[in-house]
């Protein structure tokens, strides 16, 4: 696993030393173990090495083959090294080939036709200077990031946005993707996966590949599952076929002596936890886990059915896994006296564009740069398993039941709910019969008021950008996916969170020396959960269903059927307001900068700012946090404006 950098001359020689040293320094705040290099006159390309496995030591990259004018850098941790071994014919259990020679031995061999077969986080690029062929690929779920610029018949390509930026010159600011990251009342990023901050730098999408040669860029998804049920005797033969692909899942991802992994006290992550700590143990070793927890003053004034202190939950899972001879090492952070508005001043440099997840992203840093300070190199967490392994797809099975007439299998279904929920007869009965009534409306076309809700966009940015077009065919696969099993199902590959997994786990894996890895992500368990009916994921009354009775057995009765729901970040509006009104008058300077009234309502973002002042007023994270997400876009514009142009000239 590495960063990768380089610069190709298409159709006539450059000098390309000079500029790929420039890239290179750029990467001189990363935590990188060895940097590689090479150049000529017309290619120059790099790696600076992570040594996130044992076979990373012997990692030779970039690969030259000078004679047939062959060039290849890659950034990559490979999940199915046996089978690709005994693909090109060399013995499975040779540890003495890196997975940068083995992912290379395949490309050069088969090209685009191996993409499906390669499993693991990787982002490479190939050139083939004779033929004036370059591709750049990301791995099936865009773990790791790629960007890249054409300027003429330069190609420049990094992992990071940075060296770009410095080789090339400052880039006029992207106002489309600013206009979209805001825009977006949600935790979403972009609508636009190719797109970056930067106009004229582009980024490769998961799952796709960029073919580039003297007169043309093709950009191809080579991976597109479609949904297919797959068709069992018995729910028995489910469950073991969902059982054995999830623990492979995980298995494959422990290569390290010493890992460690995020956990908080919910489904997935504990999931990862039980079958990680019975794969580590196996072999003498003891898995360490980080588990985010509010500072020691904070008191919830939330309802009794979450939990903000996840610490019982999570040492209630330990005890159970010693019970069963599994070693686990519970160890708690409370991150005293941090909050996400002072942390985005460094985190913006490390992300490079501005982000969304502050609150979040606080800990997973956290726990990242202590897994490296102990020497664990490797951290797995189970972030993507709300969209796989414990997604529910409850309202949709019930839908179908409706449609399909299964009558008394719906009602079954409800007296199901009714009995786990505790929800008396009567609200039973109106329940059952709004699902029915809802069944048969008529899908109209997403409204985009939904989608912007409350974000303080101004309306002129909207219509110059069309993002009414671009987000509307995109939102409508969420509303469509309300109603149909298929369309749900389609969503298990999610673009958008790719999108966003992908900047932030290659950063900040740069950033802490440290790779994050989920096997709720795995892409054979992405195309396994998109074939599995729908029943698979809820019925009578059990919701989240896989994990809850396929993996019953695994996975601790506390977690499975819990008292109350656990809520990481709880803290986050008290950790602000603990600075008193420091952190408020901050952001208010912030929206009354010129920039912000060239892109938000500034009137109503000052008003809700106002609102949040209000010490004592129930949390409202995501208000709080729209509201910091906000104004680090205007610091972000306000910071590159140069003689009325808005030019992106690197880090801050």
């Amino acid at each position: 696993m590495s960063a990768i950098w380089g610069i190709v001359a298409q159709d006539e020689i450059i000098d390309v030393k000079q500029k790929e040293e420039i890239m290179r320094k750029s990467y001189s705040h990363c935590v990188i173990d060895r940097a590689e290099y090479y150049a000529n006159n017309e290619v120059a390309l790099g790696c600076g090495i992570q040594y996130f496995t044992p076979e990373a030591r012997m990692e030779i990259l970039p690969v030259v083959n000078e004679e047939d004018e062959i060039y290849f850098t890659a950034d990559v941790v490979l999940d199915n090294r046996e089978e690709l071994l005994k693909c090109l014919g060399i013995s499975s259990d040779d540890k003495s080939i890196s997975d940068g020679k083995i992912l290379y031995e395949m490309f050069h061999k088969y090209k685009e036709n191996c993409l499906n077969d390669i499993l693991g986080a990787y982002s490479f690029v190939y050139i083939d200077q004779k033929k004036k062929e370059i591709y750049l690929v990301a791995d099936s779920t865009g773990t790791r990031s790629l960007h890249y610029l054409k300027k003429g018949n330069e190609v420049y390509f990094s992992t990071l946005i940075e060296p770009i930026v410095q080789a090339t010159g400052p880039k006029e600011l992207n106002e489309r993707w600013i206009t979209e990251f805001l825009a977006l009342d949600n935790m979403a990023m972009a609508v636009a996966y190719d797109e970056t901050p930067y106009r004229d730098i582009y980024r490769v999408p998961a799952a796709h590949y960029i073919k580039m040669t003297s007169d043309k860029i093709e950009t191809v998804c080579y991976w597109n599952p479609s949904v297919k049920d797959l068709k069992y005797k018995s729910d028995e033969e489910y469950k073991i076929k969902f059982k054995e692909t999830f623990r492979d899942s995980v298995k494959r991802l422990i290569r390290n002596d010493n890992m460690t992994m995020l956990l908080s006290g919910g489904l997935d992550s504990t999931s990862v936890a039980c079958f990680a700590a019975k794969e580590t143990s196996a072999t003498g070793r003891t898995l360490t886990s980080f588990t985010s927890v509010p500072e020691k003053d904070f008191k919830s004034n939330l309802s009794d059915y979450y939990v903000t202190d996840e610490s019982e939950a999570v040492l209630k899972t330990q005890e159970f896994l010693a019970k069963k001879g599994y070693k686990i090492d519970c160890k708690f952070m409370d991150l005293a006296g941090r909050n996400s508005w002072d942390d985005r001043i460094d985190e913006v440099k490390v992300m490079e564009i501005p982000y969304k997840s502050m609150q979040n992203l606080l800990w997973i840093k956290e726990g990242m740069t202590r897994s490296y300070s102990m020497g664990a190199r490797m951290m797995l967490t189970g972030g993507y398993g709300n969209i796989t392994i414990s997604n529910s797809f409850t309202s949709v099975y019930q839908y179908e039941l409706i449609r399909k007439f299964h009558w008394i299998t719906y009602v079954k279904d409800c007296i199901g709910y009714s009995k786990k929920f505790k929800t008396g007869k009567r609200q039973s009965a109106i329940n059952m019969i709004q699902i029915f009534a809802d069944s048969f409306k008529l899908k109209k076309r997403t409204d985009i008021k939904t989608v912007v809700g409350n974000s303080y966009i101004k309306k002129e940015l909207l219509d110059k950008y069309h993002f009414e077009e671009r987000a509307g065919q995109d939102y409508q696969k969420y509303d469509e996916a309300k109603y149909s099993g298929k369309k749900a199902k389609e969503l298990i590959k999610n673009a958008k969170v790719f999108y966003q997994i992908g900047e932030t786990q290659t950063k900040q894996s740069l950033a802490t020396g440290v790779i994050l890895r989920d096997p709720t992500m795995d892409k054979r368990l992405i195309e396994l959960c998109m074939s599995y009916p729908i029943s698979c994921y809820s019925q009578k009354g059990v919701t989240r269903r896989m994990v809850r009775e396929y993996l019953s057995d695994e996975v601790p009765e506390h977690v499975i059927n819990p008292i109350h729901y656990g809520l990481q970040s709880a803290d986050t509006a008290k950790r602000l307001q603990k600075e008193g009104y420091r952190i408020f008058n901050e952001l208010e300077k912030i929206f009354r900068k010129p920039e912000a009234e060239i892109y938000i309502n500034r009137d109503k973002a000052l008003e809700d700012l106002k609102k949040m002042q209000d010490f004592n007023a129930p949390n409202r994270n995501f208000e709080l946090l729209r509201l910091e997400y906000t104004a680090m876009v205007i610091e972000y514009i306000s910071d590159r404006i140069e003689n009325g142009r808005l030019l992106c000239k690197g880090k801050l």
